[in-house]
């Protein structure tokens, strides 16, 4: 049926979409009893725990705060920091007292423009704690770790400042953290530890411009780190950590609907943990790769729910050419360098440029948004393919007769288990 265009979303990705057709009732009702599927099956975590997710963040905030205080005390750049010694204290007087706060209403994690601090008086910027991942994405469930970048303005601290001195002063010494766990030459340098019970990963990153607030005045926000200018001076382990921000914000921005996105991640997620093909690490899918081939899905049906987009999920990735690298998934064209000072980071091309060492042959091909491109899926293996394979055939049969003829989503309450 056709569609009229004032309705249909903006173009978004490499090629038009496939289907503009508006849903009907029986979709939005499939939809409806997938979500409650989703809540009984406890892919949501309650209202509790989501308030403790907010609480960890400002508890971080605060802490990176002080730390920051006390390093521009040492440095001599802020005559009215408090002394070493001062800033630190203060800083667990405050974190008892508000252990002893109530908790308030919070917004979802998807729409926090700005992450949650104590007022207080400063006389130099202060560091930016940045959600990223299933957080970010708002397909976070009980299980999930919190996700999070430090942003500090370049010069002020290291890497090797954040891998010893905040992580072994500041977070060792904190009643609440457990487990902490520098893995500084990781991949992606990260610590990893718990706070309050919570498991989290803190990324760090020191930006060229960071203190100078967003463009339009303010604290500087996820997306206003697309901003290609912020990758001027950064190594690759640099480059990598903030890549988490970077690709969650574009491929928010690239999705025609981001509460049907989520939706259908959530969804993903759930059905790729239970048939045991959720981890990165044992060479299958993890998170970032779901979200990708989630957006692709979204771009092709962008007045689709999330019902019908999970089903057209397994039709369209059942019949993908992998292991053919000549058909990558992509959500938006490749990015050049966005500037000389980036020429030195390798990113991602289907054909090398000659004189260039070439990537590794990869199995799957799931291309990030932003620049340097990477192939997020370069170490699936070829057993875990033909199982994707396989349980992605397995799934586009059993939900054909629902894409194919309407009338069977209304039979899809008890269907979604079988999946």
């Amino acid at each position: 049926m056709a569609h009229p265009p004032s309705t249909v979303p903006p173009f978004l990705g490499v090629s038009p979409p496939v289907n503009v057709d508006p849903p009907t009732e029986a979709e939005r009702e499939a939809t409806r009893h997938l979500e409650a599927f989703l809540k009984e099956a406890g892919s949501y975590e309650s209202e509790g725990m989501s308030a403790a997710r907010v609480k960890v963040i400002a508890k971080l905030q605060r802490m990176a705060e002080a730390w920051c205080e006390d390093l521009h005390g040492k440095a001599g750049s802020c005559p009215a920091a408090a002394p070493r010694s001062d800033a630190l204290s203060r800083l667990a007087t405050q974190a008892a007292s508000n252990d002893r706060d109530g908790s308030t209403a919070h917004p979802p994690a998807a729409s926090l423009p700005s992450l949650p601090s104590e007022p207080r008086q400063a006389s130099h910027p202060k560091p930016l704690l940045l959600p990223f991942g299933s957080y970010r994405l708002d397909c976070h469930d009980p299980t999930s770790d919190l996700d999070l970048l430090l942003v500090l303005p370049r010069g002020l601290a290291s890497r090797a400042d954040f891998f010893q001195d905040f992580a072994g002063r500041v977070l060792r010494h904190h009643s609440g953290v457990s487990g902490l766990c520098p893995v500084p030459e990781a991949y992606t340098p990260v610590l990893k530890f718990r706070m309050d019970g919570l498991a989290v990963d803190l990324l760090f990153v020191a930006l060229h411009g960071a203190e100078g607030g967003a463009k339009g005045g303010g604290e500087l926000s996820g997306a206003d780190l697309l901003d290609p200018s912020f990758l001027r001076g950064l190594d690759e382990w640099e480059v990598r950590s903030l890549n988490g921000v970077r690709v969650a914000e574009a491929i928010l921005r690239l999705v025609p609907e981001p509460a049907a996105f989520s939706l259908t991640l959530r969804a993903l997620k759930l059905w790729a943990r239970r048939r045991k093909l959720y981890s990165s690490v044992l060479g299958f899918l993890g998170g970032v790769n779901l979200a990708i081939l989630a957006a692709f899905v979204c771009q092709k049906y962008p007045l689709a729910t999330p019902a019908t987009l999970l089903l057209a999920f397994f039709r369209v990735y059942a019949r993908w050419p992998w292991p053919s690298p000549a058909h990558p998934v992509l959500l938006c064209p490749l990015p050049p360098p966005p500037h000389p000072a980036c020429a030195h980071l390798s990113s991602w091309t289907p054909s090398p440029a000659a004189g260039t060492r070439p990537l590794p042959p990869s199995l799957m091909t799931i291309v990030t948004p932003t620049f340097p491109a990477m192939n997020s899926a370069h170490n699936v293996g070829l057993p875990q393919l033909r199982r994707l394979q396989e349980e992605l055939r397995r799934a586009e049969s059993l939900t054909r007769p629902w894409l194919l003829d309407p009338r069977h989503l209304r039979r899809l309450q008890g269907g979604w288990r079988a999946l």
